[in-house]
């Protein structure tokens, strides 16, 4: 993906309004780059513009028939983007920590900051529409007072519309189907089953990637003199023939049980895995530049164009490392048990305890390669060192996780409550940044994904209201506090286990790894912790 793509996406929906975001500071004042370094720029990057649905129109409707209950109906959405998101001073500078001793930054030497890099775009400017359509129908048919079955199928249609480049039409079938038994025949049981095919909406994001003239400019230094000029995206991004949109297949079972009036117990397990997956990906245009298209990654048939990157060469000379990616995968399973106790006799409580498994290659979504979901930088670069160790523990994977809720109310009004919240660590890398003179970017993995783990983390929220009534409304008072306890857990750390090389072939041949004083210092320390312990006072008035 573009890395201008990556920033131009919208931080929620802004309408008529002018943000200088911060981390992009002036001129002359210093930002720590990864690794170390310093940014500078022109007062920073102008978010102007709006992203909204200036048209929405559905309707649904219900008919009984027997033991039937049919809904159906149907929607359509137009969407809109217009921005201008860009650094105010038409460009921005990054100055980077390249040293050779292993000191971390800053240094007082300055040939320590030699590498230096220059951004632009062509066009900061965004104008795209499209539009979002969908019927439905669903039954639900009560085969015997015991057993329900229901089915449906849901009909969806995107188009993505830029303003100067390929329009794009997706349509999607979505089976659902489930089934509800009460095998006591008591109303206190049920078991429950369910499977449906879900397609995401591709984002209104890679518009831009298809809209003429956004190309983004990048200029490298060294030592005051200019060694490599790179263009990304001189040629409109377009869709391979072919191409459908990104679906998950979610498989739900399980079985809740009414041991008591007020208190209910419910096992269930939760399974989904990823089918189709929507991705941009890089290859070589005839103006010799890296452009995109959008494409199933995977899924057997592979651009033609995509034949230009095995005539690469690196920047040392050595041919370029071309590899097709592996299959996307990511398979998640879940197992709960929760235990409600219904407000009676004055208290609740909801409890729950999940086991569950997060595994493959592809986290997918907005912001776990960066930039707006399906626009990331996954299949970017078809290289065989991008590709390497790239399966294990995804993001997100949370292999324990316990959450407890519960109140009691007084007869005078006070009302006392709780929520406590545990999990185990979250899993992260250990990687090698892009080399300096290399003409593309990513990520190299040295271990495989998610091999370390983060410690577990835990928090204790309290709750106390007041009640009071007057006339015929009730003024409440109420007091919350926020991590009680005052945990400061590690919820990220820094990733980069070695600096960053010159050249892939340090990569390949192993001989950056074989030198010690390659290692980052920084690798393993926190850069997150859980927010500190605080606390919110307020009125509601009900009337």
């Amino acid at each position: 993906m573009v890395r201008h793509v990556v920033q131009q996406v919208l931080h929620g929906d802004v309408a008529g309004r002018v943000h200088v975001h911060p981390g992009h500071p002036p001129l002359g004042a210093l930002g720590l780059q990864s690794g170390g370094g310093v940014r500078l720029g022109l007062l920073g990057y102008i978010d102007q513009g709006k992203r909204d649905l200036p048209f929405q129109l559905s309707s649904k409707g219900t008919y009984l028939a027997n033991n039937h209950e049919v809904k159906f109906g149907f929607e359509y959405t137009t969407k809109k983007w217009t921005e201008f998101y860009g650094p105010s001073g038409g460009q921005t500078w990054y100055v980077y920590l390249h040293n050779g001793d292993g000191s971390g930054f800053p240094t007082t030497n300055v040939n320590d900051y030699a590498y230096w890099r220059v951004d632009w775009l062509q066009n900061p400017n965004v104008d795209n529409k499209g539009t979002y359509s969908a019927l439905f129908a669903q039954d639900k048919w009560s085969i015997t007072p015991y057993v329900t079955l229901s089915y449906g199928l849901r009909w969806e249609q995107d188009q993505l519309q830029p303003k100067n480049g390929q329009h794009w039409s997706v349509s999607d079938l979505s089976p659902r189907i489930g089934v509800n038994w009460d095998f006591a025949r008591n109303g206190k049981s049920k078991f429950y089953a369910s499977w449906g095919d879900y397609f995401e909406r591709p984002p209104l994001a890679a518009t831009n990637e298809m809209d003429s003239g956004h190309a983004s400019y990048e200029n490298r230094y060294y030592a005051g003199s200019k060694y490599q000029s790179i263009t990304y995206s001189s040629t409109p991004a377009y869709v391979f023939g072919g191409t459908t949109n990104q679906s998950v297949q979610e498989s739900i079972a399980g079985v809740a049980y009414e041991l008591k009036p007020d208190l209910t117990l419910d096992v269930r397990g939760t399974w989904r895995q990823i089918g189709h997956v929507l991705e941009d990906a890089g290859y070589i245009d005839p103006q010799g530049n890296l452009s995109y298209l959008l494409y199933n990654p995977g899924g057997g048939q592979y651009p033609a164009v995509f034949g230009a990157w095995a005539h690469q060469q690196l920047a040392d000379g050595a041919p370029f490392d071309y590899e097709l990616p592996a299959r996307p995968i990511r398979n998640y399973s879940a197992y709960t048990l929760t235990l409600l106790k219904r407000f009676s006799n004055h208290w609740f409580l909801n409890g729950s305890y999940t086991y569950a498994l997060l595994k493959g290659n592809y986290g997918g979504g907005r912001g776990y390669y960066g930039g707006d979901m399906n626009i990331t930088e996954a299949f970017d670069i078809p290289e065989s060192a991008l590709n390497k160790n790239t399966y294990g523990w995804l993001a997100q994977d949370i292999r324990s996780q316990v959450k407890v809720q519960t109140s009691y109310t007084f007869d005078f009004g006070l009302v006392l409550g709780a929520n406590l919240t545990f999990r185990t660590g979250l899993p992260y890398n250990a990687y090698t940044p892009y080399p300096y003179y290399e003409s593309f970017y990513g990520n190299i993995y040295y271990t495989p994904l998610g091999s370390q783990r983060l410690p577990s983390v835990w928090s204790l929220d309290l709750h106390a209201e007041y009640d009071f009534k007057i006339y015929k409304s009730a003024l409440a008072i109420f007091l919350d506090v926020f991590n009680t306890t005052n945990n400061q857990g590690i919820t990220s750390v820094y990733e980069t286990r070695w600096k960053q090389p010159d050249y892939m072939t340090q990569i390949l041949n192993g001989s950056w790894y074989a030198n010690a004083a390659n290692l980052d210092p920084n690798y393993g320390k926190s850069t997150s912790r859980q927010s500190p312990r605080n606390a919110r006072v307020g009125i509601k008035w009900s009337f």
